[in-house]
């Protein structure tokens, strides 16, 4: 009896170990397809050998049919219950066969025309993509995922009161997305539209201190939300920062552009505003360095650095110019190189 014990123990900790092992191999497959199918194939069939296992160990008729019996249900309820879809939808990118054989159809499968709207605002068909997303919109699991894209149509086209209304929508929306880590991160994304719009309309006021700073709390509240739902989420961070920025704090900015930066380390726009804030701030030294890890990341920015005046103190520094330079030309090898192909 406990020779056989053993066996069993020896035989699930095996089978475990082979599934986390699978699991890690596959995961990125996964995430990639958005769905669960496979991982739900996969856990049935270890159930099912487990079940086995414990049938033979137990040896007994009575107890065997009420396992089958009772392992039939649970297997039935694991696929019930696990959601097979949606999944990470908002990093989806289209495949080259999606881009072009997708076109839409009254009949087409609302996952699809969700897709085919992501990759209709790929190629700036705005009203196409809307056509597309309203279709995904008769799935209610899409909807989270399908009113948030409306609303950033929206916001394209300069509809910002329409847009505003969507994300508030989409906020709603987000709270019962089926699974958790999904919920959270459509749950920031929304929140930092949101606040992009607030800053946009704040942008359209500066003259009216009032109203400006009315904005700006809002814009800065809905990036907070946006972060407390995602606290890696770098672009949100950013745009703390920005509001900072705008309000003359620059020590705060700073921090915040530096937690974006470290999040993502190869944001362009969070090194740029790093430069900036130092330069803005007299530490030249500091200011430089985030001038060579911009460039470095994006040697496009150049341009931009080089017509900044935040950086009027360091333009006649040798670094600084060398740096500018050292960029363009690079510039100009990928530039040159895309000529020949």
């Amino acid at each position: 009896m406990q020779e056989r014990t053993k066996n069993l123990i020896k035989d699930t900790l095996a089978v475990l170990g082979g599934i986390f092992t699978v699991l890690a191999l596959i995961e990125p497959w996964i995430t990639e397809e958005y769905h669960l199918l496979r991982f739900k194939g996969l856990i049935t069939i270890v159930i099912i050998f487990l079940l086995f296992r414990i049938t033979i160990f137990i040896n007994k008729n009575s107890y065997r049919a009420s396992l089958i019996g009772f392992s039939s249900l649970g297997i039935l309820a694991f696929w019930l219950v696990l959601p097979t879809f949606p999944m990470n939808l908002l990093a989806w990118v289209p495949t080259p066969e999606e881009r072009e054989f997708l076109t839409y159809s009254e009949s087409m499968e609302p996952i699809d025309a969700y897709k085919l709207g992501m990759i209709q605002l790929l190629n700036n068909n705005q009203i196409e993509a809307i056509k597309a997303f309203e279709k995904a919109n008769e799935d209610e699991r899409l909807k989270p995922y399908a009113t948030d894209r409306l609303a950033f149509v929206e916001r394209l086209q300069g509809h910002d009161t329409k847009s505003l209304k969507l994300y508030d929508q989409a906020i709603k929306l987000a709270k019962n997305a089926e699974l958790s880590s999904e919920r959270k991160k459509l749950l920031s994304y929304n929140w930092q539209n949101r606040g992009f719009l607030y800053r946009r309309f704040a942008h359209a006021v500066r003259d009216d201190k009032n109203e400006w700073g009315k904005y700006q709390t809002k814009a800065f509240q809905s990036f907070q939300y946006s972060i407390e739902h995602d606290p890696k989420f770098h672009k949100s961070w950013y745009m703390i920062g920005q509001i900072h920025y705008d309000r003359g704090e620059l020590e705060a900015a700073k921090e915040a552009y530096y937690r974006a930066y470290f999040l993502n380390t190869q944001y362009d726009r969070a090194a740029y505003n790093l430069a900036s804030v130092e330069a803005d701030m007299g530490n030249h030294e500091q200011s430089l360095h985030w001038v060579m890890r911009t460039l470095q990341i994006n040697a496009s920015q150049a341009y931009a650095i080089e017509e900044d005046e935040s950086f009027s103190e360091v333009k006649g520094n040798e670094q600084f110019i060398g740096l500018i330079q050292d960029a363009k030309d690079r510039l100009e090898v990928v530039y040159r190189a895309r000529l020949e192909d």
